[in-house]
C-alpha cells in the first residue's frame, strides 16, 4: 500500500507542476510547438531564471509590468501573488 501511495503522490506532484506551467504560460503540453522530445517543462526550464518572463502569458506580463519588480523572477512572483 505504501508503494502505491508514494507512486500516486509523485504523479500528483508532477500533474500539479504541469498545471502550474500551463497556467502561467497558457500553453498546453500537447501544443504543436512541442515535438522531438521538447516539451512544456523543458521549454520553461530552458528560459529559467533569466528569460522566464518571455514565456509568460501576455496578460500575466502586463499585470507584472504594472508593478515595480525589477528582475524577471520578481515579476513572475509579483504576478503570481
Amino acid at each position: 500500500m505504501e508503494r502505491v501511495l508514494k507512486y500516486n503522490l509523485e504523479e500528483m506532484y508532477i500533474a500539479f507542476g504541469i498545471m502550474l506551467l500551463e497556467l502561467i504560460t497558457r500553453k498546453k503540453p500537447t501544443s504543436e510547438m512541442f515535438s522531438d522530445g521538447f516539451d512544456l517543462r523543458k521549454w520553461v526550464g530552458a528560459a529559467f531564471p533569466h528569460r522566464i518572463f518571455e514565456n509568460l502569458d501576455m496578460s500575466l506580463k502586463q499585470e507584472a509590468l504594472s508593478g515595480d519588480a525589477s528582475s524577471d523572477v520578481q515579476k513572475l512572483e509579483q504576478c503570481c501573488l
